[in-house]
């Protein structure tokens, strides 16, 4: 008996490391579970990541266009015509590329100097669009109200307020005025010239089309990621200008509240 308990044991065992079983065997052990060939089903395995990356190829630009959008920006574009000039040298990599959670080229600038450090900054391209995400302050309009308007004009785009007033303010040392509109603020300096935007209702369109009620991947793409991001707050910093753009996150993930702020503000 015991000899047969061996014996048995071992015709398992050896299925098990071979992969092979008699058909009764294979029941007993694999009740319920499908048969696949270890070598086939690591073929299958293969051909659906293979077929995955086929999907994503024809889905996203290639990184060679998503290096050459960088390039046109002009922020970068200005930085190659003084880099020639410098006799520095810049280096374009890509430092992420895209997925469906993520639908974004993240590519990276570094500009090398002789005689000091490196100096890296980083954009992101929609791999869908081929459009460069980089929040620039003319991109910084909400509503067709834009930093830097003067009450008129924004009484002209939007109407009157529905509520006003003026209150001094001991961060910034000046008194500021607020007018209110259905679902809309806007924040004046003491000249009366637009500081900061903020829209809390949906209807009321952002930077990149960003609006209330967008989904976290709705805000990747339309904007790329935020260069800083936190639970309930993504903070987007336009380059070389002293303003931002801030997206309030609910615990849904979505945003509550679109603001556009200046550096008086900030």
């Amino acid at each position: 008996m015991f000899k047969r308990i061996m014996l048995v044991v071992i015709i398992m065992v050896s299925g098990l490391l071979t992969g092979y079983y008699s058909q009764p065997v294979y029941n007993i052990i694999w009740s319920g579970i499908e048969k696949i060939p270890g070598v086939f089903k690591d073929a299958e395995d293969h051909k659906g990541r293979a077929g995955n990356a086929e999907e994503n190829t024809d889905k996203y630009i290639p990184a060679e266009e998503a290096v050459s959008a960088v390039k046109n920006i002009p922020w970068v574009n200005n930085l190659i015509r003084v880099s020639e000039l410098d006799g520095t040298e810049l280096i374009f990599e890509i430092e992420c590329e895209p997925s469906d959670d993520c639908p974004i080229w993240l590519v990276e600038v570094t500009e090398r100097f002789p005689d000091r450090v490196p100096e890296t900054k980083y954009f992101q391209v929609a791999a869908e669009s081929g459009r460069a995400l980089d929040v620039q302050e003319k991109d910084l309009i909400i509503s067709g109200i834009s930093l830097g308007m003067t009450r008129d004009k924004v009484k002209e785009a939007a109407g009157s307020p529905k509520k006003t007033w003026r209150k001094w303010d001991n961060l910034v040392r000046q008194t500021l005025r607020t007018d209110t509109y259905t679902g809309m603020e806007v924040v004046y300096d003491k000249n009366d010239v637009v500081v900061k935007v903020a829209a809390s209702e949906q209807g009321f369109s952002g930077p990149g089309g960003v609006e209330v009620g967008d989904s976290k991947q709705d805000i990747i793409r339309k904007l790329g990621k935020a260069g800083s991001v936190q639970t309930n707050l993504w903070t987007y910093t336009v380059l070389d200008k002293d303003c931002k753009l801030f997206l309030d996150i609910n615990g849904e993930c979505r945003v509550t509240v679109v603001t556009i702020c200046s550096g008086l503000l900030d």
